[in-house]
């Protein structure tokens, strides 16, 4: 999947993993970076409409449910509801990511998993970024994460 117009020239065949590494190419440094709906520091981002506090890079080391859970709980976060999640959602059409890229980094067009479970299975509630569908991610399912407080 391509990012599409977001520096121009410069994205022209890259891919929104490889553009958008936690270190990657066309990164402002945080102090410089300013996000309307958001207050930031270098690690986490706040949102001014919820209050939620996000971790600003998205865990792109696919992990299980249980293994995601332990992660975002060891930072003393969880993983987000379902409805936290899609409310993230952007659409533009210079981007294919539907996660901002101001103030989330790393891998803004995976799939990202949620806390919601889907009833009657021992499955849970994803989000695909690179298109924006709600999808069903299997209990064993590796996906990326994205903890919030």
């Amino acid at each position: 999947m391509l990012c599409g117009g977001l520096l121009g020239s410069a994205l022209a065949g890259a891919s929104c993993t490889a553009f958008f590494a936690e270190e990657g190419p066309g990164l402002p440094p945080a102090a410089e970076e300013t996000c309307a709906d958001f207050e930031l520091s270098a690690d986490t981002a706040r949102d001014r409409r919820t209050g939620l506090v996000w971790d600003r890079v998205v865990f792109h080391d696919f992990a299980t449910h249980t293994t995601a859970e332990e992660i975002c709980a060891a930072k003393g976060a969880r993983l987000p509801t379902r409805a936290e999640l899609t409310a993230l959602r952007t659409v533009s059409s210079d981007d294919a990511c539907q996660l901002p890229a101001c103030p989330f980094r790393g891998d803004r067009c995976a799939t990202i998993q949620c806390g919601t479970p889907i009833a009657g299975t021992d499955a849970h509630w994803g989000v695909a970024f690179s298109g924006g569908a709600e999808v069903m991610v299997g209990k064993e399912n590796a996906e990326a994460l994205l903890c919030v407080r």
